[in-house]
């Protein structure tokens, strides 16, 4: 979409040279919301205690096994451990929420 040469911003820039191109608004409050959360002691060490609980539970086919029956019982129990995804904030509520 933004690309400078074959992207949609390409095909506006030619036909409207003075176009200012910005990023997608949800973009940026993703990008305000990580740095946020990375400059705050409590969201910094949150991020990287969930960051390594998942890591330890994929790190075992008998945790994972655990963890799913764990859900079964659970009232959703189609939940799956999820990483973080590093770009975007609004994908690691799906984490979080497991």
């Amino acid at each position: 979409m933004s690309g400078k040469f074959s992207g949609v911003q390409a095909i506006f820039r030619t036909a409207y040279p003075k176009m200012l191109y910005v990023h997608c608004v949800g973009h940026q409050l993703n990008l305000v919301v990580q740095e946020v959360i990375k400059r705050t002691s409590h969201g910094a060490k949150a991020l990287t205690a969930l960051e390594s609980i998942v890591q330890f539970m994929k790190g075992s086919p008998n945790r994972l096994q655990s963890f799913d029956s764990f859900c079964a019982g659970s009232e959703q129990p189609t939940r799956s451990i999820r990483p973080l995804c590093p770009t975007r904030w609004v994908m690691r509520l799906p984490a979080l929420e497991v």
